[in-house]
């Protein structure tokens, strides 16, 4: 979609600027994940997959962190993946006081981990640490879109998956259809990976159900919006990628019905929307249980 450009709930265009939750989101090429966490094709029935990296490789040799440890890092990584909740019609006043919102959220899971974290990931959460107070006290999010807070998250999201044990959901996105979505997952954190092998950007909104609708998701995904917001819940981060690029967010899902959709529109390009309609309702929708 165009930079300045989001979609609401179920895809409706409204005004949001690109750099505050987007700061992160410079393309990922798909080598570049077999590099990070280990070969596509182990999704797609690839060749082997690569050695890890001397990063992760050291990861997996430490000790086993504390459960405060994991908690908070797993709590900052939302934060700073969702960003702050700025758009490009938000005066002055409106970005202080997201900017200040965002800071509270930021504070508290960034002290427990400056207390007390293992020396593998102390750079970068310094570096994280340091470019969100700047942002808080210059009323301003240019320090959280630079390629060194990019770097410092893609690589403190890497090293706490594996050491915190997170779990790793990979799903292939393609015209327009997922693959490798399982249908039940145990409660919990999840490192939600999406690998677009297709020709438009794709992206997968998680989607809570209410408790009691019995209609299927591909059914709910495509009401009206009025409808739809009655009965489904949006789960933030939402990893979204470009053609020949991934994505990965860490998200925390409860028990209960859940689906991901892709609220893209069909002819879109990384830079602009398409006129069709929206790819969930075209097939690239699914629907899992979480226990």
């Amino acid at each position: 979609m165009p930079p300045g450009v989001a979609h609401s709930l179920l895809g409706v265009p409204v005004l949001r600027t690109w750099g505050t939750r987007a700061w992160f989101r410079r393309p990922v090429t798909i080598f570049a994940l077999t590099v990070l966490t280990g070969s596509v094709g182990a999704c797609a029935g690839g060749d082997t997959p690569p050695a890890a990296p001397p990063a992760a490789a050291s990861a997996a040799a430490s000790p086993a962190p504390q459960p405060e440890f994991c908690g908070a890092v797993i709590d900052l990584l939302q934060v700073l993946e969702v960003g702050p909740d700025i758009s490009s019609t938000s005066t002055p006043q409106d970005v202080a006081t997201a900017l200040q919102a965002f800071g509270a959220q930021v504070e508290p899971p960034l002290a427990t981990l400056e207390r007390a974290m293992p020396d593998l990931i102390r750079p970068d959460v310094e570096t994280l640490g340091r470019q969100a107070r700047s942002a808080v006290a210059t009323k301003t999010s240019a320090p959280l879109d630079t390629p060194e807070v990019d770097a410092a998250l893609s690589r403190l999201r890497v090293n706490s998956v594996r050491q915190c044990g997170i779990k790793e959901v990979r799903v292939i996105s393609n015209e327009y259809r997922y693959e490798g979505m399982p249908s039940n997952l145990v409660g919990g954190a999840f490192d939600l990976t999406l690998i677009n092998l297709g020709v438009e950007p794709h992206e997968m909104r998680v989607f809570r159900i209410q408790e009691g609708e019995q209609r299927p998701f591909a059914t709910l995904i495509a009401l009206p919006q009025d409808q739809a917001d009655d009965v489904l819940t949006l789960v933030e981060p939402t990893p979204s990628a470009k053609p020949g690029s991934n994505d990965a967010d860490v998200i925390k899902l409860t028990p209960g019905r859940y689906g991901i959709a892709c609220l893209q529109t069909q002819g879109s390009t990384p830079t602009a929307d398409g006129t069709g309609p929206l790819h969930a309702t075209l097939g690239e929708a699914a629907e899992f249980t979480v226990q």
